[in-house]
């Protein structure tokens, strides 16, 4: 609730409530909230970015009205006053919710020394007010402060003729941990949804011993109990040398630089529901440091906070800290003349210029060896760091290898090292000039003679040694002269020929511990800023992944002796047909034999997500749906298959450009921008894996002296092209692609996934499915590690589509994004039980976080069987024998 002070500070919110009684919601502590647009002084003239800008839009802020300003600074700073009503003495945090990362500013109560908030301001959230214009809420620090009237002031830094852009919707106090959920107060949940869907809206978990569905069991006290993770047989192990899946999700800055209750609350929540791995992704370099080769002290604590946290529940971080897509060069880092060339991205620079690979090693050097105070180790001494990547999505075999991404110099000198080793390769012989990677794909080899044939394998083994080179020399460098206990990740980026250049790109890897590579799922969507947003006015036509095979981002040869993951995956937005994302990628990857998956990427360290994120992972579709796909994955219900096919490659077959078993990559909208209007596209030739063998079970490439072979394995009764079918009668996924339904089949975990009313009478082997949902995924996982058929208590999951509050499309275009919460589709699905099976005693529905909130009626059927209708509105039930 909110009390209006109507006497005393005009505009003053003050709001000392109680959290609804509501599942197992932590009440919130006493907080003061007030609104910006009514200071008790201000200079801010309003301007551009006033309300009457975005009417439509406008009751997304807090009392409908913010405080504004646009265009330049006169002679006077920018300021404003409030004065705040402390309800006790104590500790605060304190909060706002602003216009993104305009508006540079500093606070203070009373005569405290004044603090800023910089441009480079963490983003808790994000709600889109009109295009460009979004209002975030942002931590500002903690505060402690006496009880009563106190003044607080900010003042922009904008210096007189600067731009001084800003715009700030309210302020809180907050006496306890404070959830950002748009323009409502605390433990406000509105319980609305659109028609035929209800609100999936979490309460602040109090992580109580009495939730029926927690994971953090899975994991280590700490991870790393007994050590690092290392490699046995090929795969993933823990230090006692017990098989090691990982389930993870990637984070970035944002989540790093966030009040660290909320990181706390993360790194709990993660584990409950069953992730056992965070990649963290993000540039702790600053681009306009002095020195770009240092650090700021405040990143790398950050960094430390977070990995710590992790730690403590048992989940083990991997760190990935350069991206060209992260940093423009600039001509006083001298790295070579961009000043030529349009691209100022280092693409393909970190394996050429030793200036870079120097600022690089710095990079990892303050990053692994500072010490931790809160664990008291550097990084590069804790067993909790899993993995250290080297590079993020470059290759110089990718499209970006180029004359327009390389400039003349750094061009010039490659050049000239590749004529030194073709003259060493085959002494006497006139060497000729680098090319751009076009020459060595199918397209180009199509039109070429012998010699021109030769002279592309020569430059694939020049740039794949080069390559390969790299990652051994950084790999040593970060073991021997750091001593990083960590696993060392190469690369994990695709090529611009999959068919003739994944060999020489992943044989590259083997330099390192751990083969790795991306992937996402889309739908089809445009325009503007598509590849990383959505927005009112794109377009979109929904896909649904058990319609395509070809088309899902779990595709990929893997290395044989080398643990092989996947560091980013994604289903992305907008996309109605999500739900089978987290059944597919768990059972294929189980099938493939693949060490670990890790979901991008997450927003909100509460795990609320917005509309206009692109890469949603906090709702229903993609976290709601992590514990049964979770426990099943790691705890190895459904086996690696028998090898689709097998490749020994002999270095003379890595770069002899004859297609081979891969095949397209599935890049995201960002990255496909790189490639050329028919980069992509599966390789001409012969040679070629059938595009559903990758489903069958793994396919390796063996690097070996041995002579080059390929096995080519009978896939009948895995893959049959006539009746659309993936998966025999007697294996864990049986997929019928045509009908857009597949279900998994082993003994303690069971389901469907798709357009499951199509299905009608879906039999599994310890249940029949029948659903009125035309699109969905259901799980039943025991959660004692018995089958089914014996299990005395099993998880029951459903998760149906997803649509946000207010969100319209129209003709498959976007009219509004809609508001937080998402709803999912209510459910209207039956399970029917019988013989053994049929002994169930009760059944408990739960809410989202996992807490009993009610039971739910089994069905006594003439025969001796069950049937148990699910909830309605429950996306997780608890059956007990």
């Amino acid at each position: 609730m909110r009390w209006i002070m109507r006497g005393g500070w005009a505009g003053l919110l003050l709001l000392l409530a109680c959290a609804a009684s509501f599942g197992q919601a932590t009440a919130p502590a006493s907080y003061v909230w007030w609104e910006a647009e009514n200071p008790q002084a201000t200079n801010f003239s309003g301007g551009d970015f006033s309300p009457r800008t975005f009417a439509p839009s406008r009751q997304l802020l807090s009392g409908g009205d913010w405080l504004s300003a646009s265009g330049r600074r006169g002679g006077l700073p920018m300021t404003a006053r409030w004065m705040v009503d402390v309800p006790e003495s104590g500790s605060y945090h304190l909060w706002t919710r602003k216009f993104w990362k305009h508006g540079p500013f500093q606070w203070r109560f009373q005569e405290q020394p004044w603090r800023i908030c910089g441009a480079d301001c963490a983003l808790a959230d994000s709600v889109e007010l009109k295009q460009f214009v979004c209002a975030n809420w942002v931590f500002l620090g903690d505060v402690t402060l006496e009880k009563g009237p106190r003044r607080f002031d900010i003042q922009l830094l904008a210096k007189a003729g600067e731009a001084a852009t800003a715009a700030f919707d309210c302020f809180i106090l907050s006496g306890g941990a404070f959830v950002p959920n748009g323009q409502h107060p605390p433990g406000y949940r509105g319980g609305q949804a659109e028609e035929g869907y209800f609100a999936y809206e979490p309460p602040l978990d109090a992580f109580d011993p009495a939730a029926l569905l927690d994971l953090r069991y899975l994991n280590e006290p700490a991870a790393g109990h007994n050590g690092p993770l290392r490699v046995v047989d090929g795969h993933l192990a823990t230090a006692d040398g017990k098989p090691a899946r990982l389930w993870g999700v990637n984070v970035g800055g944002e989540n790093l630089r966030q009040d660290r209750a909320s990181i706390d609350y993360l790194a709990r929540k993660l584990a409950k529901s069953g992730v056992n791995w965070v990649r963290i992704h993000t540039r702790f370099f600053d681009p306009d440091a002095a020195d770009l080769s240092t650090i700021a002290p405040e990143r790398i604590d950050e960094l430390h906070y977070f990995v710590a946290a992790m730690k403590g529940q048992g989940i083990y971080c991997s760190l990935s800290f350069y991206f060209p897509l992260w940093l423009d060069v600039k001509p006083r880092y001298a790295l070579g003349d961009y000043s030529a060339i349009n691209n100022k991205k280092p693409f393909g620079l970190l394996f050429i210029s030793p200036q870079f690979q120097a600022i690089h090693r710095a990079w990892a050097k303050a990053l692994l060896t500072s010490v931790n105070p809160y664990t008291h180790l550097p990084l590069a001494a804790d067993a909790a760091l899993a993995m250290v990547e080297i590079v993020n999505e470059d290759s110089l075999f990718f499209w970006t290898f180029n004359r327009k991404n390389v400039p003349p110099d750094q061009w010039r000198q490659l050049d000239e090292r590749y004529r030194e080793f073709q003259s060493r390769q085959v002494p006497g012989q006139n060497s000729v000039a680098l090319l751009e990677i076009w020459h060595l794909t199918g397209a180009a080899l199509a039109k070429a003679d012998a010699e021109q044939l030769r002279q592309a394998q020569m430059q694939t083994r020049f740039l794949a040694q080069l390559q390969h080179d790299y990652y051994r020399d950084t790999r040593d460098y970060l073991k021997n002269e750091l001593g990083c206990k960590s696993l060392i990740v190469a690369g994990n980026w695709t090529t611009a020929d999959p068919a003739r250049l994944d060999a020489p790109e992943r044989w590259s890897y083997s330099a390192a511990d751990v083969a790795d590579r991306h992937g996402y799922f889309e739908a089809r969507h445009q325009g503007e800023g598509a590849g990383w947003s959505v927005r009112a006015g794109h377009t979109v036509e929904d896909r649904a992944a058990v319609l395509l095979p070809e088309a899902l981002p779990l595709r990929g040869a893997m290395v044989r002796n080398m643990p092989n993951i996947q560091s980013e995956l994604q289903w992305t937005r907008p996309n109605r047909f999500r739900a089978d994302a987290t059944f597919l990628t768990a059972a294929l990857s189980a099938i493939q034999g693949r060490d670990g998956v890790c979901w991008f990427a997450v927003g909100s360290n509460y795990l609320r997500d917005t509309p206009g994120w692109k890469f949603a992972l906090g709702g229903p579709m993609i976290f709601g749906a992590f514990p049964a796909a979770a426990l099943s994955y790691r705890r190895g219900d459904v086996a690696m298959a028998a090898p689709a096919a097998e490749y020994v490659l002999p270095e003379a077959a890595v770069w002899s450009l004859r297609p081979i078993g891969a095949d397209s990559a599935a890049l995201d909208k960002l990255r496909q921008g790189d490639a050329p209007p028919t980069g992509g596209q599966r390789a001409a030739g012969g040679g070629l894996l059938d595009p559903l063998a990758w489903y069958a079970g793994p396919v390796w490439y063996e690097f070996s002296p041995a002579p080059a072979k390929q096995n080519t394995i009978d896939l009948r009764g895995r893959i049959e092209r006539a009746a659309h079918t993936i998966g025999g009668p007697d294996q864990a996924l049986q997929w019928d692609y045509a009908k857009g339904l597949a279900l998994l089949r082993t003994s303690a975990a069971q389901g469907a996934a798709g357009f499951l009313a199509r299905g009608g009478a879906i039999a599994l082997p310890d249940a029949t499915v029948q659903s009125d949902n035309e699109y969905g995924a259901i799980w039943l996982v025991a959660l004692d590690d018995l089958p089914l058929s014996t299990s005395r208590r099993v998880l029951v999951q459903m998760i149906s589509e997803e649509k946000f509050l207010g969100e319209r499309i129209v003709n498959q275009r976007i009219e509004q994004l809609g508001a937080y919460p998402p709803g999912m589709k209510r459910l209207a699905t039956r399970l029917t039980f019988s013989g053994q099976v049929a002994a169930w005693k009760k059944c408990t529905r739960l809410d989202e976080n996992g807490y009993a909130a009610g039971a739910v009626a089994l069905e006594a059927l003439g025969d001796g069987g069950q049937r148990l209708t699910l909830w309605p509105e429950a996306l997780y039930l608890i059956l007990e024998r």
